[in-house]
């Protein structure tokens, strides 16, 4: 009977050894489509907005949005229209980048795997006019689900409250066309070659120094790496 007591032992013993160790799980709030059937965690300290948000959040914190289309119903114009999104799936699929996306700074642009697919990565500072100032990372792919494509873009931004101050020599006032609304310096101000998106992208966020700037780019890391597929 001892001799039996002891085998026992000496195989829970050394199954428990065999066992490996379970990763720890992300902190944060989990974030679930079903309709795509995909899911993320939001970070602790981000602030999720309804999809039609305009970023970045009011609050001061980072914000995060996630918007789903489908492809076939997708605008005809626009900044995600239905002929982009064919376009830049046709790249994906062959690991190209084809036509640029949205308003992305083209330094900041890759493409980063999702495991079962491709998806496009880039930063935003600026839309449309010299008065805007936005400071967004978008990640764009289009997962496939009962005969149906989609678009997911999601898009994690810093509030300009916190960027602005932290980056001084990169604005100004533009009296003559914002106001008193610091805006960006644009490339005639400065008499330099790089623009001044491509020199915020090389200097600051490549570098990744700043604290704020670390944020950022630890946290989009950390939705990213979060992203599953059912």
């Amino acid at each position: 009977m001892k001799k039996s007591l002891i085998t026992i032992s000496v195989i829970l013993l050394a199954s428990c050894a065999q066992a490996e160790p379970k990763e720890p799980e992300a902190e944060g709030t989990p974030f679930t489509n079903e309709e795509v059937g995909f899911s993320l965690i939001v970070p602790e300290g981000v602030e999720l907005l309804s999809a039609d948000h305009l970023v970045p959040s009011s609050t001061g914190s980072i914000a995060l949005t996630v918007r789903v289309d489908d492809v076939s119903e997708l605008e005809e114009a626009g900044l995600y229209s239905k002929q982009s999104a064919e376009e830049v799936i046709k790249n994906l699929e062959k690991g190209e980048l084809g036509p640029g996306l949205d308003f992305v700074e083209e330094k900041s642009e890759k493409i980063v795997s999702l495991g079962t697919l491709n998806a496009r990565e880039g930063m935003i500072f600026g839309r449309f006019e010299v008065c805007d100032v936005t400071f967004e990372r978008i990640l764009v792919f289009y997962p496939k689900k009962d005969d149906k494509t989609y678009q997911v873009v999601i898009n994690l931004s810093m509030p300009n409250e916190k960027m602005i101050p932290a980056f001084p020599d990169y604005f100004h006032k533009d009296a003559d066309n914002c106001g008193d609304e610091l805006v960006w310096i644009q490339q005639a101000e400065t008499g330099e070659n790089m623009r001044i998106f491509s020199k915020f992208h090389h200097y600051e966020v490549q570098t990744n120094e700043h604290s704020l700037i670390k944020e950022w780019n630890e946290t989009f890391e950390e939705i990213k790496g979060g992203i599953k597929f059912n």
